[in-house]
């Protein structure tokens, strides 16, 4: 998905309504066999998204939908870990 024009995608029936997929899910390193299935634009644009998804208080929200009342706050620690452990391996490549 294009983060600058999300109205272009569609979420799958079942899924959140802002739940998409983007570059750096399939590719989370510069040595994922998946970088190749993008150019480095679409690799940039989708960490650019990533980066600018950071909230004030450090983390990033959860992208799928929210089951009960606790979704949310048990699974948002393991997500801004996974999102900075990308980060990181990008900024490192």
């Amino acid at each position: 998905m294009d983060p600058d024009h999300p109205e272009l995608s569609h979420t799958a029936p079942g899924y959140a309504e802002e739940e998409f997929q983007y570059a750096y899910d399939f590719a989370p390193s510069p040595d994922s066999l998946a970088v190749r299935w993008f150019t480095e634009s679409e690799l940039a644009a989708s960490l650019d998204h990533l980066a600018a998804a950071q909230q004030e208080d450090g983390g990033w929200q959860i992208t799928w939908r929210r089951w009960g009342p606790t979704t949310e706050s048990e699974a948002r620690p393991g997500v801004t870990v996974d999102k900075l452990r990308i980060l990181r391996a990008w900024d490192e490549a």
